[in-house]
């Protein structure tokens, strides 16, 4: 492909683009009157046949700001031109020739310029001239024109023809616009490559789509860095004096992680064993006067010399073997087995207490089975006589010592909860005391 163009007279085309003066071809290669542009100053040059001339340069400073005469044009910047006339003819006809000019064939064409063929000849109808030689014979009106795809105007010599071809599309075949021309001649081959380099994969030629890909680094993969990674980073220590090595108390070497040794703590020195002046860590150590402070918890196996009244604090639960009190009666209570009112506490077996409870009115308490228990009252009490008595009228009983309400004594009866008992020369004075007198006896009906 060529990328160089001259203009004969009555020629056309596009003026080729390179982009320097450096990639032109050679003026010679190219030939007298070709152009050609600079893309990098957008620069027209021309060739003479030996080196490429500036023709027309935009950074020019007496730049034309506008066109008279057989050509008009108004800047500023790049404008339409307009030809008016040319060498005195007006462009209509200018153009008009040019036409009939490109048009010119050595067909026998109706009103067009004859042009003789490579061998000098032309086909024409009738002849009316003084011949120079000979001149064959008339093709006849059955003579042909044929055409192919995408050529169509084709036929028989009994008509004007008109041969055409339309333009080149997507799905029409056809002549090729310049605009298509220039659109196809900026594309890049299917040989033009896309090259990567390393951590870049997926380059190659245009003959097919390509996938350029990087993989994501690693510790032997160069490649991108991941959003995690980056926040790995990001959280690492900045750069600074950074401890290498520790002496003293503890000891360790740097660089990087590395084991330490505990030798002392805040001067004192650790012992494995055990030591007056130590801190030990020995699992059986033997401690010289210790302060422990206030351990959450401490298992104490055999421990001596601990000082009741100071060296303890709190109640001991029952369930720790103390009786949950700080006080005697409370204590007594915490451990009593009684549990009401009237309740009567006994050793049922040795080192045992129990607990008897309150009886019903009217039972008194006797012994059953060696035990204590609550029983009614049963019997009658008769021969109660003075002979019981030292003198013959005494107050043997005073009603203010009665326990109210079990006895009550009124006139010569006395009424108890159980029953009446019946009395014989008993009396009672006016200071409320029972008076038995000599011979007196008495009944209880219970």
């Amino acid at each position: 492909m060529s990328f160089y163009a001259s203009y004969p007279v009555g020629g056309g085309g596009g003026v080729p683009t390179y982009p320097t003066l450096a990639s032109f071809p050679t003026a010679a290669a190219a030939g007298d009157g070709a152009l050609a542009i600079a893309l990098d100053s957008n620069i027209l040059y021309e060739s003479d046949g030996v080196s490429w001339l500036v023709l027309a340069n935009p950074l020019f400073a007496a730049a034309i700001t506008a066109l008279t005469g057989e050509v008009t044009a108004t800047g500023p910047g790049a404008a339409a031109a307009t030809v008016v006339s040319v060498g005195g003819s007006l462009a209509a006809a200018v153009n008009s020739a040019t036409v009939l000019a490109n048009n010119a064939t050595d067909l026998n064409t109706a009103s067009q310029i004859v042009r003789r063929d490579a061998s000098g000849n032309f086909a024409a109808g009738t002849i009316t001239a003084n011949l120079t030689g000979t001149a064959s014979g008339n093709p006849p009106n059955s003579r042909l024109i044929n055409t192919t795809a995408p050529i169509t105007g084709g036929g028989d010599l009994s008509a004007d023809r008109t041969l055409a071809m339309a333009a080149a599309a997507t799905a029409v075949d056809g002549y090729l616009t310049s605009t298509d021309w220039n659109t196809f001649n900026n594309k890049v081959p299917t040989a033009r490559l896309i090259n990567t380099t390393a951590p870049l994969t997926g380059g190659g030629d245009l003959s097919a789509d390509r996938t350029l890909a990087m993989p994501a680094a690693t510790t032997a993969v160069d490649g991108y860095l991941t959003a995690v990674d980056w926040t790995t980073f990001n959280s690492k220590q900045p750069a600074g004096s950074y401890i290498t090595a520790l002496t003293g108390d503890v000891t360790a070497s740097g660089p990087g992680s590395a084991a330490s040794t505990v030798a002392a703590i805040a001067g004192t020195t650790v012992s494995g064993t055990t030591g007056t002046t130590n801190v030990v860590f020995s699992n059986s150590p033997t401690l010289v006067t210790p302060a422990l402070g206030t351990p959450s918890s401490v298992v104490l196996t055999n421990g001596t010399g601990l000082p009741l009244t100071t060296g303890v604090t709190g109640t001991l639960p029952i369930a720790n073997g103390g009786t949950n009190a700080v006080t005697a009666a409370a204590a007594y209570n915490n451990l009593s087995p009684m549990t009401t009112a009237g309740d009567i506490e006994y050793e049922l077996t040795a080192g045992a207490a129990a607990r008897l409870p309150i009886g019903t009115s009217g039972q008194v308490l006797s012994v059953i089975g060696g035990l204590p228990a609550w029983s009614s009252a049963s019997g009658t009490l008769n021969g109660m006589t003075s002979d019981l008595l030292s003198n013959a009228s005494q107050t043997v009983i005073s009603t203010q010592s009665l326990l109210q309400p079990h006895v009550e004594i009124q006139n010569t009866h006395i009424y108890t909860v159980n029953g009446i008992l019946d009395s014989f020369g008993i009396s009672v004075d006016a200071t409320g005391s029972v008076v038995v007198n000599s011979g007196a006896s008495m009944n209880i009906h219970l």
